[in-house]
């Protein structure tokens, strides 16, 4: 899979290089179509580079988190210039004023010691796109710069800015990426003594750059996919646990769950309170708790998730989010963002999407919301909390909480300095200086909000079908007077394990289906053999919200192929069209029993009719945060009453379906 072509990289005056420049440019485009690792192509590249200009060390740059450098390769004559490699460097070595300059402007930097001179060269850009570089303006050098390099022993220096610009074809697809531009890093260029670079060295280096650009996006994107090829398999691991037999295996699966997020502890919390953990005929409420790896201590409460706030916060995940647009501007009542603004709290440690239902605390010692909690991990190395809650529909099932404990950081700076201050004066030395922080803290990134987000809908179906399963338990205690109940009780379990197992092997098969027929095919026929229903048809949406169906993916039973497939597969609704998507944009779900009792409009019914449409249900197929299309469930022979159970089934599956579908695209990304 080759990151760029020969062409693809040949911008503004390259094709005016000398032959020795252009057949070095051949070398690194080709050493970077030869690789997938972004290492080993960025070590071959300065390795090539120092031995074509002669000077003494070329590194590459990258810029960290907290705005400090790190030299990721180098190529240096040792015996003129000591390595960087691996040394870090302080975020005001570069100020804010120059990394804008590097970002807005792409400016290139030629300093010359012995002439105590900088030229600087902004990057332009031709009328159709292409770059060119401007004229090099040269100026007196500012003497602290010129301390910086001396201490270095460098007489002359380039610096080129690598920025890296979002794809315009996929920004729904690629989260991990900034948006926008984004200053990635600096190829450097030293040498320790006094040399000259022309228009031609700055086209060239330039131009290495364009291909590292490439070469970067395409190894983000890389990096990307096999992250979420790795997440597939983790959900399958843990769903597999859950229903790998009639009875729901939660210990085991809270066990894997901590693993995967390789924390220190985890809990599994099921809240009294809830109709379905009361027995039937019993009063006693009560609570259970799984738990696995470190725990807080004990305090005031039986259990840390009765906190107030905590119990708050879990209750506003369970209200309906708004549908109208004034209201839904507002944060629901305890969400996180509704209670910082109430107390006015500035700090915000919470890491994570504003569409996401997980609650990820960096540093509990810095949580304000968690004041009252803080004493029960004082004791632990538990350092950061992802609170993942567990609903089904409106009703609140339960809390899955991951602990994540305290890192030690060991840092190779470049000379002595203390990083937390600024610099007053140019250092003396830059030999290495090795820190070692402690108790420090580990953000959650977005690949773990995902990864939880998921795991909340596999644990929350599980831990419901086990409930019911300790209500049965219970029933058998007492046949003689519950048996009708015991009976309806346990074939919903039955249905509900079975829907599982069968989603289970779709997700497996998901997994390796990359083209985008064969995922909806696989779909659309396990949810009509599973529900024993007409037809189950996928419907895409275009660009003004009309659409058609995708009959070539259509599940139909025997007896109705020729009947449906002679209906129209474009249907233009008007009432889709005009909200863009409607009820369906907010993840809601249609579902009605008989056309005829459902209080439709005339004009909808006679729709219904002329696809031959008794009884149906809709759920949205969501792609990244896009609604891609709508998955319906057809019955035709007559009216159908359809179970909670398998509204959650099939709403379970356009989630699955849409997660794979983006899945698929991302791959065909990178291809």
């Amino acid at each position: 899979m080759p990151f760029l072509t020969e062409n693809s990289c040949q911008i503004g005056s390259e094709l005016n290089l000398p032959s020795s420049q252009q057949q070095l440019l051949s070398q690194i485009t080709t050493q970077i179509n030869r690789s997938l690792e972004l290492a080993e192509i960025l070590n071959a590249t300065v390795s090539q580079l120092r031995a074509f200009l002669g000077t003494d060390r070329v590194k590459i740059y990258q810029f960290q988190p907290d705005d400090s450098g790190l030299v990721i390769a180098e190529a240096v004559d040792g015996e003129r210039l000591p390595s960087l490699l691996d040394l870090h460097f302080p975020a005001d070595d570069i100020p804010l004023y120059a990394r804008e300059l590097y970002l807005q402007l792409r400016t290139r930097t030629i300093v010359d010691l012995d002439a105590q001179t900088i030229g600087i060269s902004s990057l332009k850009y031709t009328e159709n796109g292409q770059s060119s570089g401007s004229d090099l303006q040269y100026r007196a050098v500012d003497p602290c710069h010129l301390e910086y390099l001396r201490a270095m022993g460098v007489k002359s220096s380039v610096v080129i800015p690598i920025v890296i610009e979002r794809s315009t074809n996929s920004s729904a697809a690629l989260p991990a990426l900034a948006p926008g531009e984004h200053l990635w890093g600096l190829l450097v260029s030293h040498h320790s003594e006094g040399r000259t670079f022309g228009d031609h060295d700055l086209t060239l280096l330039q131009s290495v750059v364009d291909r590292l650009s490439v070469a970067i996006t395409q190894s983000m994107l890389l990096d990307q996919v096999r992250q979420q090829a790795q997440q597939e398999a983790a959900l399958n691991r843990v769903t597999s646990l859950l229903y790998a037999t009639s009875t729901v295996e939660l210990q085991a699966a809270l066990d894997e769950t901590v693993e995967i997020f390789q924390a220190v502890g985890g809990r599994l919390y099921l809240p009294q309170n809830s109709t379905v953990d009361r027995p039937i005929q019993s009063s006693k409420q009560w609570a259970e708790l799984y738990n696995c790896g470190t725990q807080p201590d004990p305090i005031d409460y039986p259990y840390i998730e009765e906190n107030l706030i905590w119990q708050k916060y879990l209750s506003s995940v369970a209200t309906p989010t708004p549908v109208d647009n004034t209201s839904s501007l507002a944060p629901r009542a305890w969400s996180v963002e509704w209670m910082r603004s109430m107390y006015a709290l500035s700090e915000l440690p919470l890491t994570g999407t504003s569409d996401s239902n997980v609650w990820a605390v960096a540093d509990i010692h810095r949580e304000s919301l968690f004041r009252s909690l803080t004493p029960a991990f004082e004791g632990t190395n538990i350092r950061g909390l992802l609170i993942i809650p567990l609903q089904l529909g409106q009703e609140s099932i339960g809390c899955l909480t991951i602990f994540r404990g305290d890192i030690e950081q060991e840092l190779v700076w470049a000379g002595t300095c203390d990083p937390d201050k600024r610099q007053m004066a140019p250092r003396q030395s830059f030999e290495a200086w090795r820190q070692v922080r402690t108790g420090q803290a580990q953000e959650w990134n977005h690949a773990d909000i995902r990864l939880a987000q998921a795991l909340s809908e596999r644990f929350a179906v599980a831990v419901k079908q086990h409930r019911l399963y300790k209500q049965v338990q219970f029933l058998n205690d007492n046949l003689n007077q519950q048996i009708q109940i015991r009976t309806a009780e346990l074939e919903y379990a039955t249905a509900i394990g079975k829907q599982q197992r069968a989603l289970a092997k779709v997700l497996g098969t998901l997994q390796n289906a990359w083209d985008v027929k064969t995922t909806i095919r696989t779909a659309t026929e396990e949810v009509r053999q599973l529900l024993e229903i007409d037809r189950v048809a996928i419907y895409r949406f275009n660009e003004d919200w009309g659409g058609s169906f995708m009959t070539d993916c259509d599940a139909i039973a025997p007896g109705w192929e020729k009947i449906v497939l002679a209906t129209a597969g474009t249907w233009n609704d008007s009432y889709l069209q005009s909200t863009q998507g409607g009820r369906y944009r907010d993840r809601q779900v249609s579902v009605v029993n008989d056309i005829y009792a459902a209080n439709l409009s005339k004009c909808h019914i006679e729709v219904l009719e002329s696809y031959y449409i008794r009884a149906f249900t809709i759920v949205p197929v969501i792609v990244g945060r896009k609604l891609w299309g709508l998955l319906a469930m057809y019955h035709h022979s007559s009216p159908r009453i359809w179970d909670n159970s398998e509204v959650d089934f099939v709403t379970q599956m356009g989630n699955h379906l849409g997660a794979a579908l983006q899945q698929a695209e991302l791959l065909e990304i990178t291809q």
